[in-house]
């Protein structure tokens, strides 16, 4: 562990958590949801859906720089943008989607899709956080989403797997 990049990513993640991240509705910009310079949405109505996949990473960054660090304030921070994220999941399906409303009700898009890497790190960050809290639903979740991504990505018959599907496989 380098202390000067340790110190760089706590300088970032908390620029993230004070600055990029929504008070209200909990979410953080920045990834296709562009700020200004003084870390104010720069167009709110071009932008009423936001990506699962930036909001993901941030959430898996916390939960990196908690165990790397030791501050309780990122683990708090990762739950927090976790329950925010929760509303990517597709609980009929077992799968996450791409992109939800940004403000209520936070509704999926209406084609909304399922790109392997937002649902690999949507069942990554359910895996982290269940081995940290201990919640039985994460694990359950991290299973059903293992099994979307076994039944539906990986092409049995051609060998490879898909980049994205629609939400029902």
């Amino acid at each position: 562990r380098d202390p000067e990049v340790l110190d760089f990513w706590l300088e970032l993640m908390d620029l993230t958590r004070t600055r990029m991240t929504d008070p209200d509705l909990g979410w953080v910009y920045g990834f296709q949801v562009p700020l200004d310079r003084a870390f104010r949405l720069a167009d709110p109505e071009a932008h009423e859906y936001v990506s699962i996949g930036g909001q993901l990473t941030a959430a898996l960054a916390y939960v990196r720089l908690h165990e790397q660090s030791g501050d309780a304030a990122y683990l708090e921070a990762a739950r927090s943008l976790a329950h925010v994220i929760d509303r990517g999941w597709d609980g009929e399906h077992g799968c996450w989607l791409d992109q939800v409303q940004r403000g209520p009700p936070h509704a999926p898009l209406p084609d909304a899709s399922v790109q392997w890497w937002i649902h690999i790190y949507g069942a990554f960050l359910d895996l982290r956080l269940h081995a940290i809290d201990g919640d039985p639903g994460r694990l359950r979740r991290f299973a059903r989403a293992e099994h979307f991504y076994r039944k539906h990505f990986l092409d049995g018959q051609h060998g490879g797997g898909f980049a994205t599907l629609k939400r029902d496989g």
